[in-house]
Parts: structure tokens; C-alpha cells; sequence
């Protein structure tokens, strides 16, 4: 089965790996030093975007100190947590991907998470060799919603990007995959089936148990 003229790429966090709780954690002991709230609402309506993005969100609450600086203590903070306890692997991705290397697509990584915090992830579930081509917030210059991270993981993968499937789970994410002209499955781990549907997923699952290589393969044929 010659199927290399295809890429499925993927998120990372809420879509490989429920990390969404130890984010969330590592934000709200950042700001709580500054004593600032943090609801999880604004937390999700933030979700898909850098580290550098949520600052600036969050200046308007009052959030001081130089933004690299900030970036770095968040990111230590996660770090710390993600170490202490790994959270779990999005039911059914391991059978997926395997699924998905053995009919011979191509595959990729595309995160708005720096390097260290991709690298973190990949080694802890030794991920690494499940990919051909990763993109993290270090590779663009314009996040999620701008489509250039997924036109740069399709220009790594040398593939056509109408011959591409994205999963995600922000609305971000899924607005810059529909923009970068690809075929862009949602999981509900972020956000509702309605939300998602308004920002244009093509199918809404809960976790990878509802999908299949089949399927996959009829939408990219």
C-alpha cells in the first residue's frame, strides 16, 4: 500500500496527550504569585495558542514582568508537573498511529508548544519515532489561527496539503488547518461538538477509538 503522497498531522496537547490539566495548573500558580484568578473558561477559550499569545491576553488582568521571563517560569512550571505525573495518551492514539506508519502515510507533529515542552512529550511516551517532521512555536512566525504551521509541516513532508488530515481539538487549530486547505478531524477533549462544527471540522470524534484507518483513507482518497 503506497500511500507517501499522503500526511495525517497531528496537535499535541488534548489530541495526542491530555495535557490541558497540567497547563492549566502551571498558569494558575504563575499568576496566582501575582494574585490574579484564572478561570479554566478563560483558560479554554485560550487554548491552541503560545505561551507568548496567552501573555498578551493576559496583560489586561493585570499580568506584569518581561514576557520571555514569564515564558520560561510557565514552562518550568509545567515541566515540574508533566515530570511528577505524565498524564494519559488520548484513548486509541497508539493503535492509530501504528495503524497509520503501516499503510505507509506520512506523519507530523504540529504544535504551538516550544521545542523543550514537544521533545518533553515525545520522549516520555518514545513518540519520537512515530513522526517524520515536527513544527513547534519555534518554527513560525504566525500561530494557530494563521494556517503557517500546517503549511510548513506540509512543505516539510513534501506532500499536497488537499492530500492531508489534521486532528485537533482547539477552534484555533481547526480554523488554521481549514485555511491551510486540509481535511481536519476534532476531538471534543477542548471544546463542544457544536464549536467545533462552527469553526469548521470536518468530523467531531471523542477520542481515536471513533476513527479508523479506513476511514482515514476514504477521506484523503
Amino acid at each position: 500500500m503506497d500511500n507517501s503522497d499522503k500526511a495525517v498531522i497531528f496537535d499535541m496537547d488534548g489530541v495526542i496527550v491530555y495535557t490541558l490539566d497540567h497547563h492549566y495548573a502551571a498558569w494558575t500558580e504563575l499568576l496566582a504569585k501575582q494574585n490574579i484568578e484564572f478561570s479554566r473558561t478563560e483558560f479554554n477559550n485560550l487554548i491552541g495558542q503560545s505561551s507568548q499569545a496567552f501573555i498578551q491576553s493576559l496583560r489586561i488582568k493585570g499580568l506584569k514582568g518581561p514576557e520571555n521571563n514569564l515564558v520560561e517560569e510557565k514552562d518550568k512550571l509545567y515541566l515540574e508537573k508533566f515530570k511528577d505525573k505524565a498524564p494519559p495518551l488520548v484513548d486509541g492514539f497508539l493503535q492509530l498511529i501504528d495503524d497509520i506508519k503501516d499503510a505507509d502515510f506520512k506523519t507530523a507533529i504540529a504544535t504551538s508548544e516550544p521545542i523543550n515542552i514537544m521533545n518533553a512529550v515525545m520522549l516520555e511516551y518514545a513518540l519520537l519515532n512515530k513522526f517524520d517532521v515536527f513544527v513547534t512555536s519555534d518554527d513560525v512566525k504566525n500561530l494557530k489561527p494563521d494556517p503557517e504551521i500546517y503549511l510548513l509541516a506540509v512543505d516539510k513532508l513534501n506532500v499536497p496539503s488537499q492530500n492531508c488530515m489534521v486532528f485537533e481539538d482547539s477552534l484555533s487549530g481547526v480554523t488554521a488547518a481549514k485555511s491551510a486547505d486540509m481535511y481536519c478531524i476534532a476531538l471534543t477533549t477542548s471544546y463542544s461538538d457544536e464549536e467545533l462544527e462552527k469553526a469548521g471540522a470536518d468530523k467531531i470524534i471523542k477520542d481515536f477509538t471513533e476513527i479508523n484507518l479506513g476511514e482515514i483513507l476514504d477521506a484523503l482518497d
